[in-house]
């Protein structure tokens, strides 16, 4: 079977799973013309359509070249992939710190699953700031958070799968933390802490502060103020935010976030 054949079968079969054909390429962004002869096997999408694709449906490039099974989607998706010796270490830690607590116990109605902007100030730009998207959700009980790094932060082409990252999600007493784990060339850990914020100046959402893992490098910063808000259209919304340059200045940012996110950090 040829290659578009097995793209279509599979891009059908994931469209399905989700929902409906007209859902799925409205969430993409696809006319409904251009999502027909994907699955009819007449074209093949650009390599950034792929990226949208392979993401929106939460799997990766193996859907061009091998017929999904439920095996193989499982193993895309981590679900049921034997652990490694690193992450089965990396569960004996947690149970290790977290003796007696359960971070995961309680209510999320602050912070339900779904996409969401983080915007700050640039790590590696002192005057920029950078806003991307990231998706929160359950997963057997735990908080995770999943996202991309922009291709503009990288001084070579990084591929798709190497620019993502994933964390845990927190809850505690006075807000959320996300640690996040990125993977090489950075391969560093990062933190975020955010707390709801009351509507102040017509503005809602979360904020916080972040910090990343990494040696002290002049001009740059590792640790800066950050604001977080829900996209209430979900994937449509967060492949809109994507489509936008990640570096922007501060005139493109709303003078009362831009001023919260100035303050100086305690």
């Amino acid at each position: 079977m040829s290659v578009l054949k097995v793209f279509g079968q599979n891009l059908r079969a994931l469209a399905t799973e989700r929902g409906t054909l007209a859902q799925a390429s409205g969430d993409l962004g696809l006319s409904k013309i251009q999502f027909q002869r994907f699955l009819r096997g007449e074209s093949f999408p650009k390599p950034h359509i792929l990226e949208q694709i392979c993401a929106y449906f939460n799997v990766d490039a193996r859907i061009v070249t091998e017929a999904l099974t439920p095996a193989l989607l499982s193993r895309m998706r981590n679900e049921t992939a034997a652990p490694t010796a690193g992450q089965s270490s990396m569960v004996e830690a947690i149970r290790f710190a977290c003796a007696s607590q359960d971070y995961f116990a309680r209510g999320y109605d602050d912070l339900p699953d779904g996409f969401y902007s983080i915007l700050r100030p640039s790590m590696a730009v002192m005057d920029k700031f950078v806003r991307f998207p990231v998706f929160i959700k359950t997963h057997k009980g735990a908080r995770v958070v999943r996202g991309f790094d922009a291709p503009e932060i990288y001084t070579q082409q990084v591929k798709l799968l190497r620019r993502e990252f994933r964390g845990v999600l927190h809850h505690h007493s006075d807000g959320f933390s996300i640690v996040f784990y990125h993977q090489p060339p950075a391969q560093n850990v990062s933190h975020l802490f955010i707390s709801p914020l009351s509507m102040m100046n017509s503005v809602s959402g979360f904020f916080g502060f972040a910090t990343v893992g990494r040696a002290e490098v002049p001009g740059r910063r590792r640790m800066c103020r950050v604001f977080m808000e829900h996209l209430p259209n979900g994937f449509r919304e967060a492949l809109a935010l994507r489509r936008q340059p990640t570096f922007v200045g501060e005139g493109e940012v709303a003078l009362p976030i831009r001023q919260m996110l100035n303050l100086p950090l305690n």
